[in-house]
């Protein structure tokens, strides 16, 4: 029946825990650095496959172009995540204090 609205939030079952949320957390902040120090690696195996599907050849002008917003692709996803991750290990540490 109506036996959820006697019990308060603090007596509520959580899903994932604070230290979970902490390593989560800390997970996508991993992720994002090591995705930011390796941008131009991901970004030139992101050239090889538009190569193959130009034929093999392209201008040299195209290439750069797309070289240069695949790194900004992988920088920019490197940038939030790594942002998002680090807020959230600060949030949820200055939640244990």
């Amino acid at each position: 029946m109506d036996t959820d609205k006697n019990i308060s939030t603090k007596d509520k079952p959580k899903i994932i825990g604070l230290t979970g949320r902490i390593l989560i957390f800390g997970a996508i902040f991993v992720i994002g650095i090591i995705i930011l120090m390796n941008n131009t690696k991901l970004a030139d195996s992101d050239m090889t496959n538009i190569m193959k599907d130009h034929g093999g050849s392209m201008d040299t002008s195209y290439y750069l172009i797309y070289l240069e917003q695949s790194i900004i692709k992988y920088r920019t996803l490197g940038c939030i995540l790594s942002v998002l991750g680090g807020l959230g290990v600060l949030v949820n540490t200055r939640i244990r204090e």
